[in-house]
C-alpha cells in the first residue's frame, strides 16, 4: 500500500513539469521538441520563408542576401524572396536543391530533436546542402560535430 501512495505525488509532479514545459515552449515561440509536431514545414515569419533571404544567393554568390518582395515565389505554402530574377528562376526549377535543410530551422537544434529559429546570416553549405543556424557559436558546435554524424542525426529527427 505504501508504494501506491508514493506514485500519486510523483505522477502529479511529472504531469506538472510536462505542462510547465509545454507552456514555456508555447510562450517562447522559438524552440519546440520535434515530437510535439508544433512546427510549420518551413520556418517563416508572417508567411515569408527564411526571413526573406534569397536561398539561391548562398550558393551562387556565397553570401546571405535579402530578397525583395517584388521577386517572390510561393513554394510549400510559403513566400520565398529573391535578390535577382535569375535566382527566382533557378529556385523554381529545383527548389529542393536551394531550400535549406530541415525547413530552414536551426540545423543544430534539429540534430538534437528540436526546432529553433535561425539567423539567416549564419549559414553553411555542406555537400551542396544549405544549413541555417541560430548563432555563430551554434554553427561552430555543429561544424565540430560533423565527423560524429550530426547531419545524419538531423535527418533522422526531421523525418
Amino acid at each position: 500500500m505504501k508504494l501506491k501512495k508514493h506514485w500519486l505525488p510523483i505522477s502529479l509532479s511529472a504531469a506538472g513539469l510536462l505542462i510547465a514545459l509545454v507552456i514555456i515552449f508555447a510562450v517562447s515561440n522559438t524552440v519546440y521538441p520535434l515530437a510535439f509536431g508544433m512546427h510549420a514545414p518551413v520556418h517563416h515569419e508572417d508567411g515569408v520563408a527564411i526571413g526573406g533571404y534569397d536561398p539561391v544567393a548562398y550558393f551562387t554568390e556565397g553570401v546571405a542576401r535579402k530578397g525583395g518582395a517584388d521577386l517572390r515565389f510561393n513554394w510549400q505554402g510559403m513566400i520565398w524572396h529573391f535578390a535577382a530574377k535569375e535566382h527566382r528562376e533557378l529556385f523554381q526549377q529545383n527548389p529542393q536543391h536551394y531550400a535549406p535543410r530541415f525547413g530552414g530551422y536551426c540545423a543544430f537544434a534539429v540534430s538534437k530533436g528540436f526546432t529553433a529559429a535561425v539567423n539567416p546570416t549564419v549559414w553553411h553549405i555542406q555537400d551542396e546542402e544549405l544549413y541555417l543556424f541560430d548563432s555563430e557559436e551554434i554553427k561552430a558546435d555543429w561544424l565540430a560535430a560533423l565527423g560524429e554524424g550530426i547531419v545524419q542525426d538531423g535527418r533522422a529527427n526531421w523525418q
